[in-house]
C-alpha cells in the first residue's frame, strides 16, 4: 500500500473492474486517489456508497467521473444473436440477471441510474456524471464515441480529456456545490 503524502493513483476500472476498485477501498479505505473514474460500472449502488464513495465523502477534493454510455445506445447494444432482448450488459444485469430487491442493488454504470441516484452519491462539486452523445456514424475503433459496453476501451481512457465534462453532479441539480 502506498503510505506518502504526496503520492495520488488516478484509478480508471471499467464494468466489473469498479467492482475491484470498490474492494480496494473495503480493504485499504485510505488509498490516496487523485482520481476515480468508473466507465459502465457494473458495480451496485450501494456497493459503490459503502466503499468508494465513503473515501471520497472523507476526501471530497477528490476527482470521481462516472462515465456512462448515451441512454439510446445502452438500450440498443445487441449481442443476443438476432434475439428480441436488446441492451448492454448493465440492462442484462439489472433487468433479467439480477433481481434488484431495492434501487440501490442495480448498477451504477447507466445514465439512467446515476442520474435517478445522485443524491446517494457524495455530495461535493467533484463528482461527475457523464453521458457519450450518440452518434451513429462510428466508422473506425477509438473514433467517436463508446456505443456499446465493450467500446471504452477502444478510446484513450487513461487521458483526462475523456473523462472531462463541465457539469458537477451538485451544479447539475441545482444544488450548492460550496458544500
Amino acid at each position: 500500500m502506498i503510505d506518502h503524502p504526496d503520492i495520488r493513483l488516478d484509478l480508471i476500472g471499467h464494468s466489473m473492474g469498479t467492482i475491484v476498485i470498490n474492494d480496494a477501498y473495503r480493504e485499504c479505505p485510505n488509498l490516496a486517489a487523485r482520481n476515480i473514474v468508473y466507465m459502465a460500472a457494473a458495480c451496485s449502488i450501494r456497493d459503490f456508497q459503502v466503499s468508494t464513495g465513503r473515501y471520497i465523502d472523507k476526501n471530497p477534493r477528490v476527482n470521481f467521473y462516472n462515465l456512462c454510455l448515451h441512454p439510446r445506445a445502452e438500450l440498443e447494444e445487441s449481442h443476443a444473436w438476432g434475439t428480441p432482448v436488446r441492451g448492454s450488459l448493465l440492462v442484462w444485469i439489472d433487468e433479467f440477471f439480477q433481481s434488484p430487491e431495492s434501487f440501490g442493488d442495480r448498477t451504477l454504470g447507466t445514465f439512467e441510474n446515476a442520474v435517478i441516484a445522485y443524491k446517494l452519491l457524495p455530495q461535493t462539486s467533484h463528482v461527475r456524471l457523464k453521458a457519450f452523445p450518440f452518434e451513429a456514424d462510428q466508422t473506425s475503433p477509438g473514433v467517436g464515441v463508446p456505443r456499446n459496453h465493450g467500446d471504452f476501451t477502444s478510446f484513450k481512457f487513461w487521458h483526462p480529456s475523456f473523462w472531462e465534462t463541465t457539469c458537477a453532479v451538485t451544479a447539475s441539480y441545482g444544488r450548492n456545490s460550496a458544500r
